[in-house]
């Protein structure tokens, strides 16, 4: 174990570095942010589905506990595949699949061409889950990409601002979403998430690499669990390693119930306000 990680300093960088870096992790986080857009974007649709559907509130609630359910279940297989693809194809992926079911959603509602019925719910539910699957990708790429450019005693701080700057993309669709409700079609808050996705995407393609290696830089030993690490990465693999460590246990519990509570406001709180106008 080398003396930084020892006594917790961060190893020194050069400014080429550096500045390849940032342009990593910069274009990354804001690919991120772009697809939080085309995730939260159906709160802004809510209310409008039921209006032009005549559709209940458990109606329009099977949609979300569809793309939630397979949300949640997608991110244990998707990871060791990202492992395998490597982050930076992870991410293409998973933008990629993000533009189209935003798309497709949206196209759907905007021609109408499956009537107003169950026919029509459940294309939603199975486009809104299939674009939740590709959205699973994206924290999976993200973390295997940045663990490769960023020393352990680093992660501290660069996850701090990254969390910070990556919630610009659900601000933003906060701050359009009502916007784009009010002087066009709501299909359209589909349609502009959907074309800032693909945008990021071709950005990301352009200048995102996995390690610096990729990018001519000389190798980093990020000092971190994985380092020395030969074991294949398998879907049994996480499994035995997730269902195994008590500190990811207690995590996942923890996360499910600020994320029960948190994504039942995000979903549903748009509506109320439009309701109680």
């Amino acid at each position: 174990m080398s003396e930084a990680v020892a006594i917790g300093v961060s190893p020194s960088h050069g400014s080429d570095f550096k500045k390849r870096r940032a342009l990593n992790w910069l274009t990354l986080g804001f690919t991120y942010a772009a697809m939080y857009m085309g995730r939260y974007n159906f709160s802004f649709a809510n209310k409008s589905l039921s209006s032009t559907y005549g559709w209940d509130h458990a109606q329009v609630g099977a949609i979300i506990s569809a793309a939630s359910l397979i949300y949640g279940i997608s991110a244990i297989f998707n990871g060791p595949i990202a492992d395998k693809l490597g982050g930076r194809k992870a991410m293409l992926i998973g933008a990629s699949g993000t533009v189209v079911f935003n798309f497709l959603f949206g196209l759907g509602a905007y021609l109408g061409f499956l009537g107003t019925g169950q026919l029509l719910l459940g294309y939603f539910a199975g486009v809104w889950a299939l674009n939740s699957y590709f959205q699973s990708y994206s924290a999976l790429s993200l973390i295997k990409v940045n663990s490769g450019w960023f020393h352990v005693s680093e992660r501290g701080v660069f996850s701090a601002i990254f969390g910070s700057m990556i919630q610009s993309g659900r601000a933003l669709v906060y701050i359009i979403g009502p916007a784009l409700v009010l002087v066009l079609p709501w299909q359209w808050v589909f349609f502009v998430p959907s074309m800032l996705v693909a945008l990021m995407a071709f950005l990301t393609y352009r200048f995102v690499q996995n390690n610096p290696e990729d990018t001519g830089h000389p190798p980093l030993d990020v000092a971190d669990a994985s380092s020395g690490d030969s074991d294949e990465v398998t879907v049994s693999y996480v499994l035995r390693k997730v269902f195994t460590n008590p500190v990811t246990l207690t995590i996942a519990g923890a996360e499910f119930c600020t994320g029960f509570v948190r994504h039942g406001f995000e979903q549903w709180f748009p509506r109320y306000m439009q309701e109680e106008q």
